[in-house]
């Protein structure tokens, strides 16, 4: 279909002037009353140029000065009618252009020969009536046209008896069967208004109790209606509904709240979750269009509290039952990685009943002091990974990283006689400082760096490195043993994994190193990735944030949940 722009910006321009002439007043509520009004007022619009040009006409041809008089002062009197119809005065405003435009026919027709058109005017005066007025104003108008008709027979000279007679039957019969259709009319538009009525009282029942809270809103983000939980409070013209009276899962309560209501102004749909002081609510925000312009925005609240109950229950269930498969797994590897060295134990100890003076008892005493101690490393491993995962709050100060390395680098420096593996240290200057708890944290970084030490073979190298790298602190360790399997990978940081060849019990491995190691970085916000290779070597890389300034004071941060992951949230010591 062609479309011509000017035509429609001109068409859109006329519609917004009718708009704006006939928009009834604030004051009139009742829907019925504004139709009137605006009925009304395009009918005063139309007469206003009629008039006018009849005034202008009679003036023109030299008619009686009277009837020039008469058109004039109707042409004012619509103006009246007009205005007061704008100030909502609509009976007073017609009833004076009903009086008006009747007493102008009655003078046009006092210079006419017959009364024809004028009697015509009378009973189109009565039909308008009937159309826009009630009855009563109907029957008044009906009884003063008769009686006017009356008089012209009285006055009139050319009107003969029989013309008079017709007269009379004719506004008769007209005025009776406009009365009857008016009646009629009313008795029709009462049984609508009753049905329309019940129909509306039905929908607000029907919308008041809806599960969630229906709402619209308009562009100045002030709510015009709202139905659910109970309520139902219909829009009006030109008002909006006082915060007070909002339910409150839907009172705008922070700056958030009026940006998701600015975005749906701009055309966008949305769909969220909240937690409100009256439950769990989901909401969904559409805009509000009518004829095709963007009006405002309608949005509906419904409450889930029992169905987001339901799926953290659910939530809760898988994770228990991840939490009992991890258990068990804790408890099967605990209990393998403890009977061995008690096999160990309980074997020596046998031999040594059966000879207690042999040549090998200081041996035997050896082994059992080294299972023991091995024990002591397994229980001390035990007892670690069960605290961090009892305790859900972790006491932090700012911290010099790079002095925390350098005792650790020390400490091992002092161990490393027995194996020469050469370890370097590299650490920038000007650390910026970590937010940390030094002990976790020095036991995280000695658990990786003794995996270093116990897999990278004599005369292998360890680098330790510490730099800031895009606002964190990063910690590498970095050696040329044996490397990792790449299907190994993914399982380093698993609870008591050792890999097939790379972690063996009689070096003294628990499986729980890395494990505890990634729990403490996690903890601290950081994270821990690990690069490796089979005979290629094996780096792990650790991130921390930082911190722009630091204080004497400590502070207490709280641990993330880890209630889904493969670690026991309570894990007993043994």
């Amino acid at each position: 279909m062609m479309s011509f722009p000017a035509f429609d910006n001109l068409k859109r321009t006329f519609e917004q002037i009718y708009h704006n002439l006939t928009q009834p007043s604030p004051s009139i509520t009742d829907p019925k009353k504004q139709s009137t009004a605006r009925m009304l007022s395009t009918l005063y619009l139309s007469m206003l140029p009629l008039v006018l040009l009849m005034a202008i006409f009679y003036g023109l041809t030299g008619t009686q000065p009277i009837v020039y008089v008469a058109f004039s002062i109707g042409f004012l009197m619509v103006v009246v009618s007009y205005i007061l119809t704008r100030l909502g005065q609509l009976e007073l405003g017609f009833m004076i252009s009903t009086a008006i435009g009747t007493s102008i026919i009655v003078i046009r027709s006092v210079y006419s020969e017959y009364p024809h058109a004028e009697i015509f005017m009378l009973v189109a005066v009565a039909i308008g009536v009937a159309i826009i007025m009630p009855i009563r104003y109907t029957l008044l108008v009906s009884a003063i046209n008769l009686i006017i008709v009356a008089v012209f027979g009285v006055v009139m000279d050319d009107v003969t008896p029989a013309l008079h007679q017709d007269y009379i039957t004719h506004i008769l019969f007209t005025h009776s069967l406009i009365i009857l259709l008016t009646y009629y009319r009313n008795q029709m538009e009462d049984n609508l208004s009753r049905q329309q009525a019940a129909t509306q009282a039905r929908i607000e029942l029907m919308l008041s109790h809806i599960p969630g809270i229906l709402w619209t809103f308009n562009k100045d983000l002030q709510t015009t209606s709202v139905a659910g939980h109970g309520v139902f409070i219909s829009e009006s013209s030109d008002t909006t509904i006082p915060y007070t009276m909002l339910p409150g899962v839907i009172r705008p309560q922070s700056p958030e709240s009026m940006n998701v209501l600015e975005r749906v102004l701009q055309g966008e749909a949305l769909t969220y979750e909240r937690d409100t002081e009256e439950g769990h609510y989901q909401y969904m925000l559409h805009p509000l269009i009518e004829k095709n312009m963007l009006v405002g925005g309608i949005g509906l609240a419904i409450d889930i509290s029992e169905r987001h109950q339901a799926e953290r229950q659910a939530q809760q269930l898988v994770a228990a039952k991840e939490r009992s498969n991890a258990l068990a797994k804790f408890i099967h590897a605990a209990s393998h990685d403890i009977k061995n060295p008690l096999s160990t134990i309980n074997t020596s100890l046998y031999m040594m009943k059966r000879d207690p003076n042999g040549e090998k008892q200081d041996e035997r005493i050896e082994v059992i002091e080294s299972q023991i101690s091995r024990l002591m490393v397994i229980l001390d491993s035990f007892s670690k990974m069960a605290e961090l995962e009892r305790n859900d709050y972790l006491p932090t100060i700012p911290t010099d990283i790079g002095q925390v390395v350098t005792d650790l680098y020390n400490q091992f420096e002092q161990k490393m006689d027995d194996k020469p593996v050469a370890i370097q240290l590299h650490i920038d200057d000007a650390l910026p400082y970590v937010q940390i708890n030094g002990e976790m944290m020095h036991r995280a970084l000695s658990n990786i760096l003794n995996n270093a030490v116990n897999f990278t073979p004599v005369d292998g190298q360890i680098d330790v490195r510490v730099f800031e790298n895009r606002g964190k602190v990063v910690i590498e360790i970095e050696d040329t043993g044996s490397g990792i399997a790449e299907a190994d990978l993914p399982l380093v940081f698993e609870p008591f994994f050792r890999g097939a060849a790379h972690r063996p019990i009689e070096k003294g491995s628990t499986g729980l190193g890395l494990s505890i190691a990634k729990r403490v970085i996690d903890q601290h916000k950081g994270r821990i990735s690990i690069a490796s290779a089979e005979g290629a070597g094996t780096t792990v890389r650790i991130s921390l944030p930082t911190i722009v300034s630091h204080t004497d004071v400590g502070e207490v941060t709280k641990l993330p949940d880890t209630s889904t992951t493969g670690i026991p949230s309570r894990v007993p010591a043994i």
